[in-house]
């Protein structure tokens, strides 16, 4: 059974840096990165794992960022998706999965509703 995480740190903060940070706890199963905020999700394979990444990662330093961790709750913004879900792009930008591209915000204007007529 999965169990993701909340970190929230500083924008500045990589992908690469959280997940070299938070690897040594255990296996990695996603990262979901949320740059604009300066947090991200990390779900373990293991709750255990997750659990002792919380107890030892709250409040210390990665690449000299107080980071702050907690479980992920659908409070801060996490919410589960089936992998079938996740492929669709417009659900993982409505979770939160992805920002907005120039090519989605395209898409969406060139959407006609029968009440523009």
């Amino acid at each position: 059974m999965e169990c993701s995480i909340h970190v929230v740190g500083d924008a500045l903060l990589s992908e690469d840096a959280l997940v070299t940070a938070f690897s040594r706890f255990g296996d990695i199963v996603t990262v979901l990165p949320d740059q604009s905020k300066g947090a991200c999700f990390l779900t373990f394979a293991m709750p255990t794992v997750a659990t002792t990444a919380v107890k030892e990662m709250d409040g210390g330093m990665i690449r000299g960022t107080v980071v702050h961790v907690e479980c992920a709750t659908p409070n801060n913004g996490y919410v589960e998706l089936t992998p079938e879900a996740a492929a669709i792009p417009w659900v993982r930008l409505a979770a939160g999965r992805e920002l907005p591209t120039s090519e989605s915000r395209k898409k969406r204007d060139m959407v006609v509703y029968e009440a523009d007529f």
